[in-house]
């Protein structure tokens, strides 16, 4: 029967430690025995931890394939008890607790891997897997970056650091990488897919036809990658254009996915488009039955109800959504805008936003101090609405040109209410310089309608230089 490699290595150096003893003196080969004997029992003690803990590991790694999740960890638990520093057990137990949705414990577990296994690539994948998932895309990238020159030729892995490269904008590099994971593996759906995606988001519709095409024809086993594709190839005729396509494979769709809410909302969408309302509005009504849930399929729904002039409806479904997804901050926006442009509802409208002020981030809240702003004009507390207005201005980011002229647009109105001409006009010449689109410019002729000729804004825009003119005519 054969030593295991630790004792082997034991014996080795304990032979080594007799060669020595006798160069120096008798009376340590004397004492050499009891030297030996201690250090052959903490070699054997080690080796049989270690192989106890690998014979726990192995257990919990067959009951976890065999979706028994908790048993697992109990086993996981026990080969770290004999082992903590054995990293595949910690892996296998954070990849445990992330199948059971205990994500803050499973990080734990994998970083401790990591921690004793710096190199150890199924933790590292594990980790940049949850990361993504929980839209770290910071965090993910630099795993997914490590295990591409760990495993240069890990197809998934490229692709994963393609989709990261994309949520980011780093668009060249996720070209790149997206390239080299087609190139090491050509037919796999998921690289497919994900090589469609990208094509979608960069409006390089032709070619994500063509990827998606592949992926239908070939009808992976996956059901979601199946799904996806079918929906992306409706996505892709939906943007050209081509509205007879479309159906066409919205129907196969449905034929895959017969009770599927994405399915019946892209029917309604197309439905949309072909001016069908009422069997638009079934559509969706149906997509939301089927996923009752899903809060920014709600929000959809309520703007297409207010398109067509059912405000009603699009009330019930914000605040449905609201009751569903208390931080879904769209909701919250939605149904202040309704209220606002019914001139219905305002005290309502007025607690919600105060609501959704609460839990805003900088990026939110002018938006929500704007539409305060509103919501007091509508009242008549112009002087509360003036001060709402100038928060809204104060937290603008920087370089928000459009937040900027539709915040002075408002000001100029409040000024206008107070009598205020000097202030009407000055607003409405800098929202005016701001270059903003022509919805906002309409607005500006309609504040500025009947304003005495002397306070009526004055702008002209900038000449351009010969050379932008020259450009522009090429």
């Amino acid at each position: 029967m054969g030593l295991c490699p630790a004792i082997q290595s034991g014996i080795f150096l304990i032979s080594g430690e007799i060669g020595l003893n006798r160069a120096i003196s008798n009376r340590a080969i004397a004492s050499t025995p009891v030297i030996l004997l201690a250090l052959l029992l903490l070699t054997l003690i080690g080796c049989a931890d270690s192989q106890e803990a690998r014979k726990q590991y192995e257990k919990g790694r067959q009951l976890g394939k065999q979706g028994r999740t908790d048993e697992a960890i109990a086993l996981f638990n026990k080969a770290i008890e004999v082992d903590p520093n054995y990293a595949e057990a910690h892996n296998g137990l954070g990849f445990a607790y992330l199948l059971k949705g205990e994500d803050d414990m499973g990080e734990r577990e994998i970083k401790e891997a990591l921690r004793l296994k710096p190199d150890f690539s199924k933790a590292i994948r594990n980790l940049a897997i949850l990361y993504l998932r929980q839209k770290r895309m910071n965090e993910a990238m630099p795993l997914w970056k490590q295990l591409t020159e760990i495993k240069p030729d890990d197809a998934k892995a490229w692709s994963y650091l393609s989709a990261v490269y994309m949520s980011v904008r780093q668009i060249e590099k996720a070209l790149v990488a997206s390239k080299r994971a087609l190139e090491l593996s050509p037919n796999d759906p998921g690289i497919l897919l994900n090589n469609a995606s990208i094509c979608t988001q960069l409006v390089k519709l032709d070619e994500a036809e063509q990827f998606y095409k592949r992926l239908v024809e070939m009808m992976p086993p996956d059901d979601s990658i199946r799904k996806k594709s079918f929906l992306g190839l409706f996505d892709v005729y939906f943007l050209q254009g081509d509205s007879p396509k479309a159906r066409v494979i919205a129907l196969k769709a449905k034929e895959q996915f017969p009770d599927d809410s994405e399915v019946y909302y892209r029917f309604g969408l197309l439905n949309e488009r072909l001016e069908k309302n009422e069997q638009a509005a079934k559509d969706f009504e149906k997509a939301m039955a089927l996923d009752p849930v899903n809060a920014a399929l709600m929000n959809k729904v309520a703007t297409f109800y207010t398109s067509i002039g059912k405000s009603d409806r699009s009330t019930e479904i914000y605040r449905k959504c609201i009751e569903t997804a208390p931080r879904y901050m769209n909701a919250y926006i939605g149904l202040a805008s309704l209220a606002i442009e019914r001139k219905e509802g305002l005290d309502e409208a007025e607690s919600v936003v105060e609501k959704a002020l609460s839990f805003a981030d900088s990026s939110q809240r002018p938006r929500l101090l704007d539409q305060m702003s509103f919501l007091k004009r509508l009242q008549g507390d112009l002087e509360s609405a003036m001060k709402y207005a100038n928060e809204a201005f104060d937290c603008i980011p920087k370089g928000d040109k459009l937040s900027e002229a539709a915040i002075r647009i408002h000001r100029a109105q409040i000024h206008k209410a107070n009598g205020d001409m000097a202030s009407v006009k000055a607003d409405l010449e800098s929202a005016l310089r701001l270059d903003p689109p022509e919805a906002l410019i309409e607005e500006i002729e309609r504040v500025a309608s009947d304003l005495p000729p002397e306070w009526t804004p004055k702008y002209e825009p900038a000449k351009k230089s010969e050379d932008q003119s020259s450009n522009q005519g090429n």
